[in-house]
């Protein structure tokens, strides 16, 4: 050096690096695999419901199930009018005569 002290210099370090930044790069790297190889499986398989026990109702095949979401309140549903009649005999008093002429009052009933 022509110029100045050579104090100021860095000089390379000419040590051998050891094993520890190399390894610790392969066991992150291996790390990242093993979690990615492990998501996939659980997606896969469906193993959160087996293993973990997530097991929530889905809302397109159980859709009474899931509850609505909070603050949301349902109107009572009224009850629906009844069609018909309740029917106050057995059916072993029912004939297909009295069928008949129930059906179509003006029809020849045979015996």
């Amino acid at each position: 050096m022509p110029e100045g002290d050579a104090s100021h210099v860095a000089t390379p370090d000419t040590t051998p690096r050891g094993r520890g930044g190399r390894w610790l790069r392969r066991v992150t790297a291996g790390l990242v695999v093993l979690v990615l190889l492990a998501a996939g499986t659980t997606y896969q398989f469906d193993l959160g419901n087996r293993w973990f026990g997530f097991d929530y109702p889905s809302p397109v095949t159980e859709p009474a199930k899931v509850a609505p979401p909070p603050g949301l309140t349902l109107p009572k549903v009224p009850s629906a009018a009844a069609v018909v009649c309740p029917i106050e005999t057995n059916a072993e008093e029912f004939s297909c005569a009295a069928i008949i002429s129930t059906v179509d009052p003006g029809a020849a009933v045979p015996i």
